[in-house]
C-alpha cells in the first residue's frame, strides 16, 4: 500500500488474517478526511495489518468490540466518579490541581479526560430523565463506551456547542497520543502541559460548579504559575 507509512501500530486486535490465518494488529490512520473520521468513529474501516504475511485491510469493529448482549454503558470506574460528582464535584478540582502542582501531566491528562467523560454522561442522564426506554434505545443505537461516544451524543442532542464538540475531539485524540504512543515516540513536557491545559479549559466549562468565564480565565492563568 502506497500510504502505509501513515499507519502506526497501536495494539493487538482480534482480527484473523484472511490470507494466513494469524492474528492481525490494529493500526491508526493519520491525516484522515472528515468523512473517514466519521466512519472510523462509528466503528467502520479500521485498518489492520498482519505482521506475518503483510496483508493489510479495512475491517468493521463494532461486532468485535461491542457485542449485542453487552451493555457498554457500564464502567465501574466512571460509575464511581459519577457518584463522587453527585456528592461533591469540587473534589475533582483538588485532585487535578495536586497532579498539576506535582507536574504529573500524564496523570492530570487522564484525570481530566475521565472527569470530562463523567460530565458528559451526567448531561445525557439528566436529559433522559429516567426514561428507561429512551436510555435503552440510546445504548442499542450508539453503544456508548468512550468519551468520543458521549461527546457525539451530547452534540447530537444539542447539549453542547459545536466548538466544544470539536475541542473535545481534539483533546481526546491528543490524550490518546499521550497514553498510547508515548513509549513509541518522544513528546516534550511542554506539549503534554499544553494538552493538559486545553483539557482543563474544557473540563471547567462543563463542570456542574458553573464556573463563569472570568473564573475560568483566572484558573487558567493560575495554571501557568502552578506548572512552572
Amino acid at each position: 500500500m502506497k500510504d502505509r507509512k501513515k499507519f502506526i501500530l497501536q495494539e493487538f486486535g482480534v482480527i484473523t488474517c484472511p490470507k494466513c490465518g494469524k492474528g492481525m494488529v490494529e493500526c491508526v490512520q493519520e491525516d484522515m478526511t472528515e468523512g473517514q473520521e466519521a466512519d472510523y468513529d462509528a466503528g467502520f474501516n479500521h485498518p489492520y495489518e498482519c505482521q506475518d504475511c503483510g496483508y493489510w485491510g479495512l475491517f468493521d469493529v463494532e461486532s468485535i468490540y461491542a457485542p449485542e448482549e453487552e451493555d457498554k454503558w457500564e464502567d465501574p470506574e466512571i460509575e464511581e466518579l459519577i457518584k463522587i460528582n453527585k456528592v461533591d464535584a469540587s473534589s475533582f478540582e483538588e485532585i487535578i490541581e495536586n497532579a498539576l502542582k506535582s507536574k504529573c501531566f500524564i496523570e492530570a491528562i487522564s484525570l481530566i479526560h475521565n472527569v470530562i467523560e463523567v460530565y458528559l454522561r451526567s448531561k445525557i442522564e439528566l436529559f433522559i430523565s429516567g426514561d428507561e426506554t429512551r436510555l435503552q434505545l440510546l445504548k442499542e443505537k450508539f453503544k456508548p463506551e468512550y468519551l468520543k461516544d458521549y461527546n457525539l451524543i451530547c452534540y447530537l442532542f444539542g447539549l453542547i456547542k459545536k466548538e466544544d464538540y470539536k475541542n473535545m475531539n481534539k483533546f481526546n485524540k491528543d490524550r490518546n497520543n499521550v497514553i498510547h504512543e508515548l513509549l513509541k515516540r518522544s513528546m516534550t513536557i511542554e506539549k503534554m502541559k499544553n494538552i493538559a491545559k486545553n483539557g482543563r479549559k474544557i473540563q471547567l466549562k462543563l463542570s456542574p460548579l458553573n464556573h463563569s468565564e472570568e473564573d475560568i480565565k483566572k484558573i487558567l492563568k493560575e495554571f501557568d504559575k502552578l506548572t512552572k
